[in-house]
């Protein structure tokens, strides 16, 4: 019995009990417990790499902006995916641009090369040799521009339209007034330089626009009819050859010249008309006889 208490004191003191009893060995600190995972949906830091490893990539989160009126169907799971379906629709549209051949600018209009199976038609090809001068096509060239028409498309509307003005009868032949003030040189001045040619011309379309003038003031021709008169003839050769048709008629008629023509009050005039005809850049005077005439002319005609 003794024996048994012994060793359960030994047992209670330590191992080769006897001794001072020694102190227990303190146990171990517990390990921290790891973080917390993320919340669902909040934003998490980039993970830190470990030396010579890349950081690992995180999942692209969910846009949390669409700007209004943009296609909703556009939208995709993420970022990275509503990108991806907007390049793809931009592509679209640039290439749709690419095939319609919209030019840079509204002049690349005038440009008529490369435009597949369209032809321009001989009987349009002079106005379209003229769009770079012509203020309306430019308008146009702008508006067309604006709209992102290409070039084949815009250039058949616009010969298309002036073939049906044609057949409708309102298409007016193009004119170069340098060829047709030409035609104008008097036989006398063929052979003159060609700065008497020019004097010779003007002084010609001159006495036209006199003889109008005078046909108004004397013989009753009305003023818009007049102005309508040289606004459609005055810049062909044919017109102004008409006008002295018309001067011979009436002279003829009349018995003389200008001044029989003229008849109340119209003498004056008549005179000062032929004064101006007969006045030359040759004349030493010519500019104070032309300062001159011109003050007449102000006072009989307004």
């Amino acid at each position: 019995m003794r024996d048994f208490f012994s060793t359960l004191t030994r047992a209670a003191d330590g191992e080769g009990g006897g001794g001072t009893p020694t102190a227990a060995a303190p146990a171990p600190a517990a390990a921290a417990p790891p973080p917390p995972p993320p919340a669902a949906g909040a934003g998490a830091a980039p993970l830190a790499a470990t030396p010579g490893q890349a950081p690992a990539e995180l999942p692209a989160a969910a846009p949390d902006y669409w700007p209004e009126g943009l296609d909703a169907t556009l939208k995709g799971t993420n970022g990275k995916a509503s990108l991806d379906n907007l390049a793809k629709v931009v592509k679209g549209y640039r290439d749709r641009d690419a095939s319609r051949d919209v030019p840079d600018k509204p002049e690349g209009y005038y440009n008529f090369e490369n435009l597949g199976d369209f032809k321009i038609d001989a009987k349009t090809k002079p106005y379209f040799d003229q769009l770079p001068k012509d203020p309306a096509f430019a308008a146009m060239a702008a508006a067309l521009h604006k709209g992102g028409v290409g070039r084949k498309t815009a250039l058949e509307a616009y010969q298309a339209g002036l073939n049906a003005m044609a057949e409708g009868g309102l298409l007016e032949p193009l004119i170069d007034p340098e060829a047709e003030k030409a035609l104008l040189v008097p036989d006398a001045a063929k052979n003159a330089a060609p700065a008497e040619q020019q004097q010779a011309v003007q002084r010609r379309m001159r006495e036209n626009a006199d003889f109008l003038k005078l046909m108004e003031t004397s013989r009753e021709l009305p003023a818009d009819v007049r102005e309508y008169a040289e606004l459609m003839l005055f810049d062909t050769a044919k017109g102004h050859r008409f006008f002295e048709w018309m001067r011979g008629q009436v002279q003829g008629a009349a018995g003389g010249g200008l001044q029989q023509v003229a008849g109340k009050g119209g003498d004056a005039k008549a005179a000062l008309s032929q004064e101006m005809q007969q006045l030359t850049r040759e004349d030493p005077k010519y500019l104070e006889k032309f300062a001159a005439l011109e003050q007449r002319y102000k006072q009989l005609h307004g």
